[in-house]
């Protein structure tokens, strides 16, 4: 059976692999994800939302190990990946209480009422700069929707996404999560399959192929393509405050991130001041490994 093989994203030391989801495969967790999709449904927005409050509870004695596969893999510092996988292990109660507050039937008055109804499976594809807190994002809407979610991890952070899936499956029903591992083959895969909604966050080019095959079978579509981050810094603004935004929006994830500023627009009047500020702050910051103490900036997630 074919394996991917996960690096340190320093060393580029291979540090685990896991197995490699084949089409075949793939039609069978879909076939799976339909079978258990009806019952989880049935249950109330309530019921789910406590089944998922205590499956993210499994995650509470693994925050360490998850934040360590966060900073091998993708090369973020031990205290960011820390924040990633704190948060999302908090989130999990908070979030789920939010999607439920917002899913429960809405009154039109005395001859109506909105009802939220479940798609069916989702596939969930989800990114590497941060790949606890995006697939989060998208699993728990998803789950507590009603459907039954394929996640299809980036292949650079196959170990966290394993670790976090097998635990948040000790308490969900059986074939309501499963993950399917593989580069963007298997994310064809998935796409193609039999689902009813795909959730993604990456690449534009990606973002267009899933939406010409996702076109055919009219599949609902979440996209976040990235982004385009100016900032303008006027004559008047706080450059001391305008200069501290600057480097760390741009250095935070070593500029990984959608939200990462990627150009500024200076008044000229006030130009050299603010240069010379970002230069005494972008100085201070330290490049090295994830376990380094005081490392602001890890390494590029891969070679590429």
């Amino acid at each position: 059976m074919p394996r991917l093989t996960s690096y340190d994203a320093f060393s580029r030391e291979a540090i685990g692999d896991v197995a490699i989801t084949s089409a075949a495969e793939i039609s069978q967790l879909v076939q799976q994800a339909w079978q258990a999709q009806p019952a989880w449904a049935a249950l109330s927005l309530s019921a789910r939302q406590q089944i998922l409050t205590q499956a993210f509870d499994q995650l509470v004695p693994l925050q360490d190990q998850l934040a360590t596969l966060i900073s091998r893999e993708m090369g973020k510092d031990i205290r960011r990946a820390g924040y990633e996988a704190g948060g999302t292990i908090q989130s999990g109660s908070y979030f789920a209480g939010e999607v439920a507050a917002a899913l429960a039937p809405e009154s039109l008055g005395p001859h109506g009422e909105i009802q939220y109804r479940p798609l069916g499976v989702v596939a969930v594809i989800s990114p590497w700069n941060y790949p606890l807190a995006m697939a989060n994002n998208l699993l728990i809407p998803a789950l507590m929707a009603g459907n039954s979610v394929i996640l299809k991890p980036s292949e650079e952070t196959p170990l966290v996404a394993d670790a976090f899936v097998n635990a948040l499956n000790n308490v969900l029903p059986v074939g309501v999560l499963q993950i399917a591992h593989g580069d963007e083959q298997t994310g064809k895969a998935l796409v193609e399959a039999d689902i009813r909604m795909v959730a993604f966050t990456g690449s534009l080019e990606a973002g267009k192929h899933i939406m010409a095959h996702a076109a055919s079978g009219l599949k609902r579509l979440v996209m976040e393509l990235g982004g385009n981050d100016p900032m303008i810094v006027m004559a008047d603004a706080d450059l001391d405050a305008a200069a501290r935004f600057a480097v760390a929006s741009s250095f935070e994830n070593a500029g990984q991130m959608c939200t990462s500023t990627e150009r500024v627009y200076v008044d000229s009047r006030i130009a050299q001041a603010f240069e010379d500020k970002v230069v005494a702050y972008a100085s201070q910051y330290k490049t090295g490994p994830w376990n380094q103490p005081r490392v602001n900036i890890g390494p590029l997630t891969n070679p590429r």
